[in-house]
């Protein structure tokens, strides 16, 4: 079976991918754009 000419398996692949990633920008824009919080927040002091 395939999906836009791909086999499932490399579709399903993509999508989970695309997921992932579309997970990671929304995290990304809602802690660190709306709440303003900064990385350096979880840097450790010494380390």
């Amino acid at each position: 079976m395939t999906v836009l000419g791909l086999p499932l398996s490399t579709f399903l692949v993509f999508v989970a991918t695309f997921v992932a990633g579309s997970l990671g920008a929304v995290h990304d824009f809602v802690v660190h754009v709306l709440r303003d919080e900064s990385f350096d927040r979880y840097d450790v002091e010494g380390a």
